[in-house]
């Protein structure tokens, strides 16, 4: 073989052997390329992922916060109701607004929520045995009598923080009478000043009809009540009855007897130590009229302590025969007078 032979035979062995490095490296490089294409895609699936995870984690947590917030707003929802379904508004209230006042809350029926259902039973009947014992009707007191177990009607003042309910106890009057509070000690006409009972009359009485059924002109029952609401330690009270105030009347008779036209005392003050209920009775004719005391009786709820405190502002030891009476419990039966 000569050397062209040799050297075309070379020229071809090298010419396989850059293509089989073409090869190769071909090879090499798609490898090396799908690899990057394959960590971008992961990358990019991975990105893309994570988005979606986000996305989903938001929509879950959307959700799940969601609940959570309608399982708050039903739970403060739910509380609410059961507040106000917690007493039950009478369906006989009185449109008697004397002085343009306007109403301290809706009278709510005797025993309609708890605390209601527990005054009933265990504290009305001695509250209304003590009235009888204490303000019999036609039984005429003088300040000294009323003295010797009247606390000072004057000294309202609160000296803790309260919420305070009215219960509505009796009636001896032959009017229609309007029960009012003023929480600056002024009367009708000051500032804070509303209408608890705009009409005071019971078929349950010495005045009443003695029908079991509410009506316009008797709209109350024994332990009927209305919530005053918070009160704040400093609050100085004036419970006022107005005299026919339900049907046109215009004279007031004040706890505060420095309000009254005509300088007399027309309400008693009474409690019992230990409790957080302050009993109020009032004189409604102007001038003294029969000097009974029990047209209107109604006792407040304003806590212990406040009642401590009033005790203590009053006379403590008089407060004691009123005390006395309450210890005993039982209801005495109401004798009947027609109203006029």
């Amino acid at each position: 073989m000569d050397k062209t032979y040799y050297r075309m035979i070379t020229l071809a062995w090298l010419s396989l052997a850059g293509i089989a490095l073409a090869v190769e490296d071909s090879k090499a490089s798609a490898v090396e390329d799908n690899k990057v294409s394959a960590s971008e895609d992961n990358k990019v699936s991975a990105v893309e992922d994570s988005k979606v995870s986000a996305v989903e984690d938001s929509k879950v947590s959307a959700v799940e916060d969601s609940k959570v917030s309608a399982s708050e707003d039903n739970k403060a929802s739910a509380a609410k109701d059961s507040k106000a379904s917690a007493s039950v508004a009478s369906p006989i209230q009185s449109a008697a607004r004397p002085y343009s006042l306007s109403i301290v809350a809706p009278v709510q029926i005797a025993g309609s929520d708890d605390a209601a259902k527990a005054f009933q039973a265990n504290v009305l009947p001695g509250m209304l045995t003590a009235e009888r014992q204490l303000l019999p009707e036609y039984k005429s007191h003088t300040v000294q009598n009323l003295a010797t177990f009247s606390l000072d009607p004057s000294k309202l003042l609160l000296s803790a923080d309260t919420t305070a309910r009215v219960y509505f106890l009796g009636e001896g009057a032959g009017y229609q009478n309007t029960l009012g509070v003023s929480t600056t000690n002024g009367g009708p006409l000051s500032p804070g000043a509303a209408l608890i009972f705009p009409n005071a009359s019971s078929s349950v009485g010495f005045a009443g009809s003695g029908s079991s059924v509410r009506s316009a002109s008797e709209p109350l029952q024994p332990g009927d009540f209305v919530n005053l609401g918070k009160l704040k330690a400093g609050t100085a009270l004036d419970f006022f009855l107005i005299a026919f105030g339900a049907t046109g009347g215009k004279d007031v008779m004040s706890t505060n007897q420095s309000l009254n036209a005509d300088g007399l005392v027309h309400a008693v003050a009474m409690a019992k130590a230990g409790s957080p209920y302050l009993v109020l009775s009032f004189e409604d004719m102007k001038g003294g009229g029969d000097r009974d005391f029990n047209d209107v009786y109604f006792a407040v709820d304003l806590g212990k302590s406040n009642i401590a405190h009033l005790m203590g502002l009053g006379a403590p030891e008089p407060s004691l025969a009123f005390g006395a009476l309450l210890a005993g419990g039982a209801l005495f039966g109401f004798g009947r007078r027609r109203r006029v």
